[in-house]
């Protein structure tokens, strides 16, 4: 339907991308096809043409090119801000591994994927980066160059974290708990998310979220706290959450992220 042009200057490292395609003049343009609705995704004929495979997703589309090489069925919308606009349908009730770059754009990346496709009904899983030793905003790539005698059974076998979905589970899934990782209350912070951990088997339970700062009026009373957070576009959001939000249920609390967008 249309190709995308990946360059990248031979000293400086600097990368040009830009879509390319043919107009109803046959001339090529330096443009996406329009999509009324949705974009398709990147190496959809692969995914239709094996329907019972794993899908893996990337971060980029050189990412999964270098999957495909291995024999995986490899997949991406783009970048952090494509995940909206791209049409997911396809990968309905599939399974599916989720590989981001180690950085926190590729943690919001593998997070708001997981929302569109936990409605599709898939098994989703993504690869726990902070086990692989990536150098930041490392990838795939980085991983296969520091193993390039790497088979597809030792990328298969990379350690890989399952999200919770609220739901109870007959078989827990198993995870990898790193040496550097600090156990509270049986929850883990990561930049991947909050992780609950139970007899050292991870679940995640929701997108990261931080408290910055203490807050309070001018006669210091009305306590909050100055929280940050990420929506499923990837847009950083600060909001003041008052303690009183705390009371109760916390109904009102969880109906405020849902109006600001955290996952």
């Amino acid at each position: 339907m249309y190709y995308r042009i990946r360059l990248k200057h031979p000293k400086t490292g600097e990368k040009w991308i830009r879509p390319i395609c043919c107009n109803k003049e046959g001339v090529f343009v330096l443009k996406e096809l329009f999509f009324p609705d949705k974009k398709p995704l990147y190496r959809l004929p692969d995914i239709l043409s094996h329907p019972d495979e794993t899908i893996w997703i990337t971060e980029g589309e050189l990412c999964a090119d270098r999957l495909a090489k291995f024999g995986l069925v490899a997949t991406t919308s783009g970048g952090v801000d494509s995940v909206s606009k791209t049409d997911w349908t396809p990968l309905a009730n599939k399974k599916i591994m989720i590989w981001p770059d180690n950085d926190s754009a590729g943690s919001h990346y593998a997070q708001a994927i997981y929302q569109q496709l936990h409605i599709l009904k898939c098994q989703v899983q993504w690869i726990d980066v902070a086990a692989l030793n990536l150098p930041p905003k490392g990838d795939c790539v980085n991983w296969l160059l520091n193993h390039p005698m790497a088979t597809q059974e030792d990328i298969q076998r990379l350690p890989c974290l399952t999200p919770s979905t609220g739901v109870h589970q007959d078989t827990p899934p198993t995870s990898i708990i790193t040496h550097n990782e600090q156990l509270s209350n049986s929850f883990i912070i990561k930049d991947s998310g909050i992780f609950y951990n139970e007899n050292e088997v991870m679940e995640w339970v929701c997108a990261k979220l931080t408290i910055t700062a203490f807050v309070r009026d001018p006669l210091s009373e009305n306590w909050g706290r100055l929280l940050e957070f990420y929506d499923n576009d990837g847009k950083l959001h600060q909001w003041v959450m008052p303690m009183e939000m705390l009371k109760s249920s916390g109904d009102e609390l969880r109906g405020n992220y849902c109006v600001l967008g955290w996952k």
